[in-house]
């Protein structure tokens, strides 16, 4: 079961796979101990842009690498929560891996829906934001992308788009920029035009903050300069992609592409990238639900 107050989150994305455990002390979240892995789960999903099985490879490096985070979470008598997004969601073997994953490491995945990954990822995004702030968050994923407009730290309206950076790469075996715009751009349509006309956006993803580490521009980059980006990931090729971004280096193209297309849909004037996410949101989630609990049994026990 775990300690009440040692909670674990373990995200299981379409490209990589994370683990945060922190401690809960006076209403507060000390981070403990963090993790990613590139387990490319999504890898070999997409046939086009619709999802098949997930292979054997990647359900192999999958139950590998829970099985370490699953042994991790004991030695430090952590309660853990496991989530996972896109790639199960449409993944046509989806309970055959939660199966396997259960049979070998003892977690039980539970496959949320956009909504509740958008919820748990404005929880974790606006903890540490005043509750006032409103924006649009860009939850841009290996198998989808979710557009959140986001006020007092809680979803108002989402936007789900079947359009991530692995589904595009696999979509467009040999993608150029034009063609990877081209599909970017018919899922891009979907979304009201104008909705962010002069703000500044928020990005959700360890792929925007790897495009920003390359942009050399902080934690922030303009619209005009992400442009330049495109043209400038475009130059360097497959094996140059390769040796600077290793495990996101079939993914950062299009991602760079993706963004560029959903921030001039939207008219946003730059994005900011943000560490904090879903896992965060896990934990404040499974905090608070802790809280509630123990006020719940003292109130009982007065009675």
């Amino acid at each position: 079961m775990g300690r009440s107050d040692i909670l674990g989150a373990i995200d299981i994305g379409t490209n990589g796979v994370r683990l945060k455990i922190s401690r809960a002390r006076r209403g507060e979240l000390k981070s403990m101990f963090g993790h990613r892995e590139a387990v490319r789960l999504g890898e070999g999903l997409y046939d086009g842009l619709t999802a098949g099985a997930v292979t054997e490879q990647a359900l192999s490096r999958l139950v590998d690498v829970l099985a370490g985070y699953a042994q991790i979470c004991e030695e430090m008598d952590a309660r853990v929560r496991v989530v996972a997004t896109s790639a199960l969601r449409e993944a046509t073997n989806r309970l055959e891996v939660i199966d396997s994953v259960r049979s070998a490491t003892g977690l039980s995945i539970e496959v949320i829906g956009a909504e509740e990954e958008a919820r748990l990822t404005c929880l974790g995004i606006f903890s540490k934001r005043s509750v006032d702030d409103s924006a649009i968050c860009i939850d841009l994923g290996g198998g989808s992308t979710e557009v959140i407009c986001a006020h007092r730290g809680a979803p108002k309206r989402i936007f789900g788009l079947r359009l991530g950076s692995r589904r595009l790469a696999e979509a467009c075996k040999s993608p150029t920029v034009a063609t990877l715009r081209q599909h970017a751009a018919f899922f891009a349509a979907g979304l009201p035009p104008h909705l962010g006309r002069g703000q500044i956006g928020i990005g959700a993803s360890g792929t925007i903050r790897a495009l920003l580490k390359f942009a050399g521009s902080g934690d922030m980059v303009s619209i005009e300069r992400l442009g330049q980006l495109i043209d400038e990931l475009d130059a360097l090729g497959p094996a140059k992609r390769s040796e600077m971004f290793e495990s996101r280096a079939a993914v950062i193209l299009p991602a760079s592409v993706i963004l560029h297309v959903l921030m001039s849909r939207l008219e946003l004037s730059s994005i900011r990238s943000t560490k904090r996410g879903l896992r965060d949101g896990l934990l404040i989630d499974m905090n608070r639900q802790s809280e509630k609990t123990a006020i719940i049994a003292s109130s009982s026990s007065r009675q």
